[in-house]
């Protein structure tokens, strides 16, 4: 089952606020399509659009195309399952979801990226 981003986001908002569980927000995650913003590789594979923020390597991840006008500079974006997102992210690398929507961003380090790929 899909969860839409108006799902996903009001499970962001209510884990953000206490009232839900990080099971139930990893939970929305690994089951929403998930936008990752990402730059041409080697050999036409697409790599993580990564930026340096609070000196950190972060990835941007974004839950619904309405929230990534907020990263004008990245190249482009492909759509994820959370779950495959979770599975694929890079060791060592942080997330910033959703940047600019105040109530919606999280950041997440490579270990919680990688819980979207077995949230239970």
């Amino acid at each position: 089952m899909t969860t839409s981003p108006d799902e996903v986001e009001a499970a962001i908002r209510a884990a953000r606020s206490g009232t839900a569980s990080a099971a139930e927000l990893f939970g929305a995650l690994a089951d929403a399509t998930l936008l990752l913003a990402v730059k041409p590789g080697a050999g036409g594979a697409s790599l993580p659009f990564v930026f340096s923020w609070n000196d950190h390597d972060h990835g941007v991840v974004f839950t619904s195309l309405r929230l990534s006008t907020s990263l004008p500079e990245a190249p482009s974006l492909m759509e994820i399952t959370g779950r495959e997102l979770g599975r694929r992210w890079p060791d060592g690398l942080r997330a910033l979801i959703n940047p600019g929507a105040a109530d919606l961003t999280l950041v997440f380090d490579d270990a919680a990226m990688h819980l979207m790929e077995h949230p239970e």
